[in-house]
């Protein structure tokens, strides 16, 4: 006997008029799914929703062949499946620097350059 996922959707809601670009769009909505996924494995997140109640229309996102495609008469692309292996991979590469420590460099020629900008700001 199989058991069918249920199937969910899920809507953020902001309430300012800025929205979120593509980028960070994918990764919050994405994360939002992969995590209630991972919580709740016998869950399926079908749709998903940026509600801007400072936008007159929804961001609305819907699960075909894999990816999260968008919906209704929007021309805005879909999201960005790379991004939450992005930021896992950014995640572990904090976890590495944590565990084996970061000195912060004298020479701030190279700060642009360099990956440890999440720890000095620049």
């Amino acid at each position: 006997m199989r058991f069918l996922k249920k199937l969910y959707e899920i809507i953020d809601y902001k309430t300012g008029k800025s929205e979120p670009g593509p980028d960070a769009r994918s990764k919050q909505l994405l994360l939002y799914a992969r995590g209630i996924e991972h919580v709740y494995p016998q869950y399926k997140v079908k749709r998903l929703t940026l509600e801007q109640l400072g936008l007159p229309n929804p961001r609305t996102f819907e699960l075909i062949d894999g990816k999260f495609e968008s919906a209704g008469s929007s021309r805005m692309e879909g999201l960005d499946g790379k991004a939450v292996e992005d930021m896992i991979k950014i995640a572990k590469s904090i976890a590495h620097d944590y565990e084996h420590g970061f000195e912060r460099t004298k020479d701030e020629k190279v700060c642009g350059e360099c990956g440890y900008g999440l720890y000095c700001g620049d």
